[in-house]
């Protein structure tokens, strides 16, 4: 029963972090290495949370 309440919460949690790994797939078979990724995506999650 919890599973049903936790299910919706993870793939909303997942969403972003899928989108950066592909970006990141995407930028490796072009053969640019970009190891900031997780750096990026909280500098830009605090910049939007500033407003």
């Amino acid at each position: 029963m919890i599973f049903l309440h936790v299910l919706p919460v993870a793939l909303r949690a997942m969403v972003p972090v899928t989108v950066c790994a592909v970006g990141e797939i995407v930028g490796e078979r072009a053969g640019v290495v970009n190891i900031g990724l997780e750096g990026i995506m909280t500098l830009s999650a605090f910049a939007a949370a500033i407003g």
